[in-house]
């Protein structure tokens, strides 16, 4: 008996209106070494058909903090209308990608994205 409750629990708690359900995700991974191993860069990403876009690599300092994994690729190749800012790069497309489409990444990911780029910056000899 204690059985049949617990699975008509979950099933109830399935089933009633109200009860916060998961939306689909269509998530894509972009290794930041694509550029030169496939010769693919951001802007090909088909970001309109995408949820998420989750991006690798980080690597971890001595200190313990997170920090570019591929400085190039990540925050300094020059891309033709990035700008010309402090930020280049991977970082730098993946921004302009989100800019066209708000779907792909959270709040968060502007203020990520300078904050480790920023600490590059200032670690750079």
């Amino acid at each position: 008996m204690p059985r049949t409750r617990l699975v008509l629990a979950v099933l109830l708690a399935t089933l009633v209106p109200g009860v916060a359900q998961a939306a689909p995700r269509a998530v894509a991974y972009y290794a930041s070494w694509a550029i030169y191993d496939r010769d693919y860069h951001v802007a090909e990403i088909p970001a309109a058909e995408l949820t998420h876009v989750s991006y690798a690599f980080a690597d971890i300092s001595p200190a313990g903090e997170c920090a570019l994994f591929d400085p190039w690729a990540d925050v300094q190749q020059p891309y033709p209308g990035d700008g010309g800012g402090p930020v280049r790069g991977n970082f730098r497309q993946l921004q302009i990608l989100n800019d066209a489409n708000a779907n792909c990444w959270s709040d968060t990911y502007a203020t990520a994205r300078t904050n480790i780029a920023g600490t590059f910056k200032t670690r750079r000899p």
